[in-house]
């Protein structure tokens, strides 16, 4: 990855939102992909919990 800036990863979808922007702020497109996928890979386990912890 080019012009990479990454160097701690959020631990909440919200927190990957707000890095994905603050990288295309700072022009780091790369960055932004990798966070805004980090988001939604996120928010997907979290869903995911949530709907196991409904079937016990």
């Amino acid at each position: 990855m080019k012009n990479s800036t990454l160097k701690v990863t959020p631990e909440t979808p919200e927190e990957c939102e707000e890095a994905a922007i603050r990288a295309v702020d700072h022009n780091k497109p790369d960055d932004a992909m990798v966070y805004s996928n980090l988001a939604i890979s996120k928010a997907i386990s979290r869903l995911t919990d949530a709907v196991d912890q409904q079937k016990r």
